[in-house]
């Protein structure tokens, strides 16, 4: 009945014209004055017999499904089957789906998977439109419609293919080529401009290189087939090389309720505690019902719930709106999602200055709220309206300021007609001079204003200021209802769904750097005794850490790990006739990036106290203040000596003494704190000495 060595032939054609059929293809860049609107980049009149897909109108794959058209000899007759290749999908049952009028017929179960039908009372050379639903233990999932001509015998036309085959940059070949994806990002050093080169699939085919004009850019490979009308354009867009490394995340794995330790549910109104910004119509709660962990993924569900009360108002909508507990300067930012479909919903994954003063906003709660909105900064990692259809294959990446806001004019748009039926990456690359929007790795708008004013220049009043963003931001996910841009929401519309499988948020090197320092201690300081820190610049929003990693054998000195603070250590000797002065290494660490600087410490002279003339030059007593041990130090032309202590009022103090080779150490941990008077006496007379006991 099938036909299956047909779809060996037709291999290539088979494939760039299901690409167009099933409109699995993801946004391209736009570049200069390519259009952002090209998303279909094979353009070919052939219809095969065989189609290849993993998208859905309903539901989701995670492999993809093969369908098979063939009309049978009468030309009134089509066979059709269906195979899904998800393998973890049970209890299947197969069910197809006539696109108009709408009709569903339920399908034999060939075996392995596939499910066949045939359709008869066919008109030779009409088209005809179906897809397939499989329905399963737990779920449903639908494949988009394929269009079919009856009568079609397969016969592509092999002058019409405009693939390739390969695609190298410097002689090697990209890694994860294939000759129906057409985008590619490629991460070089800026030393040298990579060359690209390529491969057609048909040998009679042309292509045309644009070599990118530097890095980072866009290299443009235009194939044109041998019949001059099929073309395809794929294209290489050139970056700097960047050590990213991830310092937050949530992979979102398991099933249940929102980890709280990393996200806050934002539920209390922004306007007066009664109202959302932009007429939005829903209550965002903290409800299991609106988000939600399951199978793996977040979802955030927006429902129609009518006369939901909170707050003291009633809203016919609920939703649910999270504040990462995590801020950050610069970065990567990549959330893998996929939006609902539904019109009146306006999802959102966007960001704010941690320093926003909204009420119930998370970190408002922790004492950052000083600044209101635009002043603090947003940025839109990706919004879809939700006006009309053509909203919801759409997606829009933008930052508000002081400078523009609102309706801003820093704003691009880009065609993602999958957006509701695949999960696709959003994602940011921002750094100090520049914020770049990708889709699935492709650059589609960058904002980079020429003069940049904000807080840390010289001229940053609000409204002048368009680079708010050089202070921490922090992310935000939700789904809104209605408002300015959610659209009205239609009478049938039950539930809205936005899927999350992570959020990661990446930082470079350099995102932590730390400066030396150099402090003068007195010889005779006592424990305890604060020295000072170094200096530290962090862009990112994990605690530090500090540690003492290098000399100080002898634990003369501690840190307060959370301060990085140096004091005397506990017991810790300071002997100045031993060291004169101390070098430091001291790391400090966020967990994922190390810095370490040098401390360099030198020591006083013992300072000590004399009573009448002043003898230090001859005599070391230390530390003092003093804890347990007093040690005292004379040269060779004073010796030998004795001593007696005495407290303030002249009554004499029992306080043990070592004799050592150079004097005595004096052990005061016996006595009660306060003032004492030492006497030592010499071959050069008595000398005194105030000594202070902790």
């Amino acid at each position: 009945m099938i036909n299956m060595n047909l779809f060996g032939k037709v291999l290539a054609a088979v494939l760039l014209v299901a690409m167009q059929l099933i409109s699995s293809q993801k946004a391209t860049a736009n570049h200069g004055a390519v259009d952002s609107d090209d998303s279909i980049p094979i353009e070919m009149e052939a219809q095969p017999c065989e189609f290849a897909g993993n998208t859905a109108q309903q539901g989701s794959f995670s492999v993809g499904y093969e369908a098979t058209f063939e009309t049978q000899g009468n030309g009134t007759s089509i066979d059709i089957t269906f195979k899904i290749l998800d393998t973890d999908k049970v209890g299947l049952v197969g069910f197809l789906w006539q696109q108009s009028p709408f009709k569903e017929f339920q399908m034999t179960d060939l075996g392995d998977n596939t499910f066949g039908i045939t359709i008869d009372d066919l008109t030779s050379g009409s088209t005809v439109s179906y897809a397939c639903k499989f329905a399963f233990a737990g779920g449903l999932v639908v494949t988009e419609y394929i269009q079919y001509i009856v009568g079609d015998v397969c016969e592509a036309d092999p002058t019409q293919d405009a693939t390739l085959s390969d695609l190298k940059v410097d002689n090697v070949s990209i890694p994860d080529f294939s000759p129906d994806k057409f985008n590619y990002t490629y991460f070089v050093d800026a030393s040298a401009m990579p060359t690209v080169s390529v491969t057609t699939t048909q040998s009679g085919a042309n292509a045309n290189i644009d070599p990118a004009d530097g890095v980072p850019g866009t290299t443009t490979i235009v194939v044109t087939a041998e019949d001059g009308a099929t073309t395809a354009t794929y294209r290489v867009n050139f970056d700097l090389q960047r050590n990213f490394s991830l310092v937050w995340s949530d992979e979102f794995e398991g099933s249940g309720a929102i980890n709280t330790e990393r996200w806050h549910h934002q539920t209390v109104p922004i306007i007066n505690g009664v109202a959302w910004a932009n007429n939005e119509e829903q209550h965002y709660t903290n409800r299991v019902d609106n988000s939600m962990l399951e199978g793996g993924v977040m979802k955030i569900v927006a429902k129609r719930e009518i006369g939901y009360q909170q707050n003291g108002v009633t809203r016919d909508y609920t939703s649910a709106r999270l504040n990462a507990k995590f801020a950050f300067t610069y970065g990567r930012v990549d959330v893998r999602a996929k939006l609902p479909s539904q019109l009146g919903t306006w999802p959102a994954i966007w960001t704010l200055g941690q320093n926003i003063s909204e009420t119930g906003a998370y970190w408002q709660t922790q004492g950052f709220g000083t600044t209101p909105w635009p002043t603090v900064g947003e940025i839109d990692l990706m919004e879809q309206f939700g006006f009309n259809a053509n909203d919801k294959e759409e997606i829009h990446g933008s930052t508000h300021t002081p400078r523009s806001f609102g309706a801003t004019e820093n704003t691009a748009k880009t065609a993602l007609r999958t957006a509701a039926t695949g999960f696709h990456v959003y994602s940011i690359i921002w750094d100090a001079t520049e914020i770049k929007f990708l889709i699935d790795d492709v650059e589609f708008y960058a904002y980079n204003p020429t003069e940049q004013y904000g807080e840390k220049n010289a001229n940053p009043n609000d409204s002048n200021m368009n680079w708010p963003f050089d202070k921490p931001q922090y992310l935000i996910l939700n789904v809104a209802m209605g408002g300015n841009l959610g659209g009205p929401v239609p009478a049938s519309f039950t539930e809205g769904i936005m899927e999350i499988d992570y959020v990661r948020v990446f930082q470079e090197e350099g995102t932590l750097t730390a400066e030396g320092a150099s402090f003068e201690i007195d010889e005779n300081s006592s424990d305890g005794t604060l020295i000072g820190t170094i200096s530290t610049e962090y862009l990112g929003g994990l605690a530090l850490e500090y540690a003492i990693t290098g000399g100080n054998e002898d634990g003369a000195f501690g840190i307060n790990a959370a301060t990085g603070m140096i004091s005397v250590a506990d017991g810790g000797v300071l002997d100045f006739d031993q060291q004169a002065s101390y070098s430091l290494a001291v790391t400090v660490t966020d967990g994922v990036f190390s810095e370490t600087a040098t401390v360099n410490i030198a020591l006083n002279p013992a300072a000590v106290t004399s009573v009448g003339r002043d003898r230090s030059d001859v005599f070391k007593v230390y530390p003092n203040p003093v804890n347990h041990l007093l040690t005292l130090r004379v040269d060779e032309v004073h010796q030998p000596l004795s001593y007696f202590v005495t407290d303030i009022s002249g009554r004499m103090m029992t306080v043990p003494g070592d004799k050592t080779m150079a004097g005595y150490q004096l052990d005061f941990s016996r006595q009660r704190r306060g003032t004492y008077l030492l006497t030592i006496h010499s071959g050069n007379g008595d000398h005194h000495f105030r000594i202070m006991k902790n």
